[in-house]
């Protein structure tokens, strides 16, 4: 399992990226190593080391968290917006603390929380996501609440929690699962 370091230069390391530089609205097929390239080393060193952490084939057939985090973080340019791009980039980073091998099955349980933690108020990563252009808030709902869609047909919970939702976050949520499933 990996750790997320205790101490980093992070003022130093994300006041040397000039963010101005950075265009949401570029055609871009790559869009995961564009973001990659206007990430602190930081998160280049923590998006890197999700290289070797392995998925169940049958939901994801990309293999690795980091190249699952591509696929869909690439899938997402398409929609142009930051928020839904950022929540790819950022969406199963939390995988690496949770993970389960049962019987030879590779799980990662409640692996949204920890992911949605990285970018909680204070944490450097959440400062990277508004220097970006990104909504801290609502990329963390998207994060925090990504499995939820994926279970909504049979779970009476999810489905009121999804009703409950104001119109802008079922509009982030559903486009976010269809992308994270594949579908777009």
């Amino acid at each position: 399992m990996i750790y997320i370091k205790e101490f980093y230069d992070f003022i130093n390391d994300n006041n040397s990226i000039d963010y101005s530089e950075f265009d949401i609205n570029q055609t871009n097929n790559d869009m995961f190593n564009y973001i990659y390239d206007f990430s602190p080393s930081y998160i280049k060193e923590y998006i890197d080391s999700l290289k070797g952490i392995d998925q169940r084939r049958d939901y994801h057939p990309e293999g690795s968290v980091f190249n699952h985090i591509k696929t869909v973080t690439n899938r997402l340019s398409k929609t142009k917006n930051i928020n839904l791009i950022l929540s790819g980039f950022l969406h199963d980073t939390g995988k690496d603390r949770v993970e389960k091998n049962e019987d030879g099955i590779i799980m990662h349980p409640g692996h949204e929380i920890p992911s949605a933690d990285l970018i909680k108020i204070g944490s450097p990563w959440r400062e990277w996501i508004k220097k970006m252009g990104g909504n801290p808030y609502i990329i963390e709902f998207i994060i925090r609440n990504h499995m939820r869609m994926k279970d909504m047909k049979d779970n009476n919970k999810n489905k009121k929690w999804y009703n409950n939702l104001n119109d802008n976050l079922k509009f982030y949520m559903d486009t976010f699962s269809k992308y994270d499933k594949g579908g777009f």
